[in-house]
């Protein structure tokens, strides 16, 4: 029987994120499967994936920084701004020998700032999907998003290939960072047309890609999402575990505030995740954990 939890899978090209929940929702006869962060059909690599009640710790994950190797594409773009859209503005771009360059301009490129999400995303305006728009060739004003780059540098030499030059690019970078976004941004700083041309997530948080298994793998892992947040845990006496067990808010004078989010535990078994409520001072459950569902590690 599988267990409530996440599993990491390395999402393969052409798959939708949506169609590997569903693969996985069928193959284990499960309830509810979803994902924490959506990847493009074009783009591979990491997905976390919850399973069943383990879906349920995503809100905690939400911010988590990501880390992407991008292969960028100079002298060509497109309506998606990856290989997925029609190909435009082609213009033969020879960088060979030109890496120092490269690397100046991505040191300088900004590292806060406020990116314009692509058409081609299932960014929501008014409650329709951007792409919806861009397929009716509908014009639509487009909400930007404050992003941040943690790191940011050129990992090969550039190759030039009918017409076009092609490098390797890794990025750390912030929640809502968009790469095709980026790819485009950096032809503008060069002046040159760009798009992505490869794009794999290597990074969620402390979700490594080395530690993912294919679609078509038996699943033989299941992480217990608590053991990934960074919350504080307090150990609680049996009269204490008696409220809580039932939901029940904290005291004032049992607890101060110490994090946003803390795991109460009993006997080295954690309970629940309570959230601090700053209007009335104490802590109220946010999540009950239930223990005999999820595998730990």
């Amino acid at each position: 029987m599988i267990k409530p939890g996440f599993i990491l899978i390395d999402k393969p090209l052409k798959l939708s994120s949506q169609r590997v929940d569903t693969i996985i929702k069928k193959k284990y006869n499960l309830n509810k499967v979803g994902h924490l962060g959506t990847l493009d059909p074009l783009a591979t690599g990491l997905l976390v994936v919850g399973l069943n009640e383990g879906c349920k710790y995503f809100k905690y994950f939400e911010n988590l920084p990501k880390r992407y190797r991008l292969r960028i594409r100079l002298g060509a773009t497109s309506t998606t701004l990856d290989n997925e859209g029609e190909l435009s503005n082609l213009i033969d771009t020879d960088l060979r020998g030109k890496e120092s360059y490269i690397d100046s301009i991505l040191e300088s490129f900004p590292k806060d700032y406020d990116q314009t999400p692509p058409i081609y995303s299932a960014i929501k305006k008014d409650g329709i999907p951007l792409y919806k728009y861009a397929l009716k060739n509908k014009d639509v004003e487009i909400k930007k998003r404050h992003v941040s780059i943690y790191t940011l540098s050129r990992t090969s030499n550039i190759e030039y290939t009918q017409g076009s030059s092609y490098f390797y690019i890794d990025l750390f970078v912030s929640k809502g960072f968009y790469i095709r976004s980026f790819a485009k941004e950096l032809g503008d700083t060069l002046n040159i047309p760009s798009m992505a041309d490869e794009i794999r997530r290597i990074e969620v948080g402390p979700f490594k890609i080395e530690n993912s298994i294919s679609i078509d793998d038996e699943i033989n892992t299941i992480l217990n999402p608590i053991d990934y947040l960074d919350f504080e845990s307090i150990e609680i006496d049996d009269k204490l575990y008696k409220f809580i067990k039932n939901g029940s808010k904290l005291d004032k004078s049992i607890t101060k505030k110490i994090k946003d989010y803390i795991i109460l535990k009993h006997k080295d078994e954690n309970i629940a995740i309570y959230k601090y409520d700053s209007d009335e001072e104490l802590y109220r459950i946010d999540l009950m954990v239930k223990n005999e569902n999820i595998i730990h590690q």
